[in-house]
């Protein structure tokens, strides 16, 4: 059985996603098409417009076949931990193709570009860049860039290059970016998911979307809760479990606090908490992880970690989780979870703190099992 794998957030599902999704399936030709999409949070540390079954269900009846979420722990951090495990969830299947999108769009210069990430020379630019004040992600892109010219996709798409080469069952497909396009930019009746996030009418999303994805997507409200939520798990931590949380590094937490002691609100806060050195996104993912009591450690323990928790599967394609049960533990509803061993328990425990946390500040505390679609 040929697979192929796609990662991705759906963040909504836009026609960018569907020419994706439909060039993938017509150059690999797989008898399944797999997304591992994140779940109810996202990777820039914010709640997801839909939640994941609602985005899972769009995936399917846009064409793929099977949708798995990406476990949050690895949803909700850096690009590094992200790639890492969106690779674990599908490095057990047998002969399966990761499509990926890029600037680049070759194969051959990102495996040269993933090469050079472990290279001490990357380190040493790296390192001299932060030392002129670059903030990290400016500091590594402007090392890459010594090397090759690269765009923002390019960026994951080194990554899971990266963490892809180690296992020899999976071969990588990279689609070229038919336009660089701004985020904020229409280009050709593509736009970026975040600019459609931003679209202050819902109905100019219309063109941008497909019809179905388009129909959930104007039913979305705000998340307007969790904001408090995260202040409020913030105010019950000392200074020492802050410095626990996976992201809040080289003293952030003593600013963490300042900006606490003198806010008003979340916004004073969060306008407190904002510097040169983190991007919003760094911020956010560490807040995130905070209410979610992502540790250092936790990250660590479960950096191998990728069981195949499904969220929604076209009707006709039932009978292959039979077949993927023998290479990965499947899980399609609770019970299943018995399959765990302790560290895989510890990341689906998050995942499931993370749908409580989502549901509470939504106003929609459900959980559901696996859905299937006709």
């Amino acid at each position: 059985m040929k697979i192929t794998a796609i990662i991705a957030e759906y963040n909504p599902f836009h026609n960018g996603h569907l020419y994706h999704l439909n060039k993938a399936k017509e150059e690999t030709k797989p008898d399944v098409t797999i997304a591992v999409m994140s779940g109810n949070f996202t990777q820039r540390g914010k709640s997801a417009v839909l939640d994941k079954y609602l985005r899972s269900m769009v995936a399917v009846k846009q064409g793929v076949d099977i949708v798995v979420e990406l476990p949050t722990v690895f949803a909700i951090n850096s690009a590094e931990y992200f790639s890492r495990g969106a690779i674990n969830v599908i490095k057990n299947l047998p002969n399966v193709t990761l499509s990926f999108g890029s600037e680049l769009g070759d194969v051959n210069k990102l495996t040269k570009l993933a090469n050079y990430t472990t290279a001490k020379e990357y380190d040493d630019v790296v390192k001299e860049n932060l030392s002129k004040g670059l903030g990290y992600q400016t500091a590594s892109v402007n090392a890459l860039n010594s090397l090759e010219a690269v765009g923002s996709n390019d960026i994951l798409a080194i990554e899971y290059v990266k963490n892809a080469i180690k296992y020899p069952n999976i071969s990588l497909h990279t689609i070229k970016r038919v336009n660089n396009f701004n985020e904020n930019t229409a280009v050709n009746g593509f736009l970026s998911a975040s600019a459609i996030r931003n679209l202050q009418n819902k109905e100019d999303a219309k063109s941008y979307m497909p019809e179905y994805s388009y129909e959930k997507f104007a039913l979305a409200t705000p998340n307007d809760k969790l904001n408090d939520m995260i202040l409020g798990a913030l105010l019950s931590k000392t200074k020492e479990e802050l410095r626990s949380i996976c992201g809040i590094n080289e003293g952030l937490e003593n600013r963490i606090i300042s900006a606490l002691n003198l806010a008003n609100d979340y916004e004073d806060f969060y306008s407190k908490l904002q510097t040169k050195r983190y991007s919003n996104s760094r911020l956010d993912r560490a807040l995130l992880n905070t209410v979610l009591n992502v540790t250092k450690s936790t990250l660590e323990k479960v950096k191998d970690v990728g069981y195949f928790s499904v969220l929604a599967i076209k009707k006709d394609k039932l009978s292959v989780l039979g077949y993927l049960n023998n290479y990965t533990k499947v899980i399609t509803k609770y019970a299943d979870t018995k399959l765990l061993n302790n560290e895989e328990k510890l990341a689906f425990d998050v995942d499931e703190k993370a749908n409580d946390l989502y549901g509470l500040s939504n106003s929609n505390n459900k959980r559901r099992n696996m859905l299937i679609i006709e």
